[in-house]
């Protein structure tokens, strides 16, 4: 699956207290299923290494996420990641992540939070094809394909048919037809000429 990046923040924060890495409201017409992906540390300014229990407070729309805090048992590592599980955020309500260090020197990290959802073709703008589907196109290709040939302009001489795009001018693709009188022939469609 897929997932459409709906915010990021970078910062160097202090977190011996729980301290804010991410606000993000969705400007959603739909409720959406979100989940954060943060980064402690980028190689300059780590974690101290001491490892320990880290907190992680989620809240959306006002309400605290539950289990709440979430704990993450970090080793040794100066770099480490959390990735949350999935929770729901209900449209244009305010999702806010909390981090928290049990350790003294972890006042000056490197924090980079991401907001994601899973990407949902159906309720993505669509754009127009500009070349012909193969079999190893995306599903997502093939579906626009069959809008295209159910709904655009097409034009056929005795020898070729053509498909157009939404312009009704920019042949989309091109095809060989015959008729010998006893079987009408239709070749795989391709990019025009």
């Amino acid at each position: 699956m897929r997932l459409k990046q709906l915010d990021t923040e970078n910062g160097d924060r202090n977190l011996t207290s729980a301290v804010t890495v991410l606000t993000h409201t969705p400007d959603a017409t739909y409720n959406i299923l979100c989940q954060a992906l943060v980064y402690l540390g980028d190689g300059a300014k780590n974690l101290d290494g001491s490892g320990g229990i880290f907190e992680l407070t989620i809240t959306v729309g006002g309400q605290t996420v539950q289990p709440n805090p979430q704990y993450m048992d970090f080793g040794t590592e100066v770099r480490a990641a959390i990735w949350t599980s999935q929770f729901p955020v209900l449209a244009n309500e305010a999702v806010v992540l909390k981090i928290k260090s049990p350790n003294a020197a972890d006042a000056d990290v490197d924090v980079t939070a991401y907001l994601y959802t899973p990407f949902d073709y159906w309720l993505e703008a669509n754009t127009e094809l500009t070349d012909m589907p193969t079999t190893t196109s995306t599903l997502q290709t093939m579906l626009k394909w069959l809008f295209a040939n159910g709904r655009n302009k097409k034009t056929a001489d005795a020898t070729t048919e053509n498909l157009y795009q939404e312009d009704a001018s920019t042949v989309l693709g091109t095809r060989a037809i015959s008729d010998d009188g006893e079987t009408f022939t239709r070749a795989e469609m391709g990019d025009p000429a």
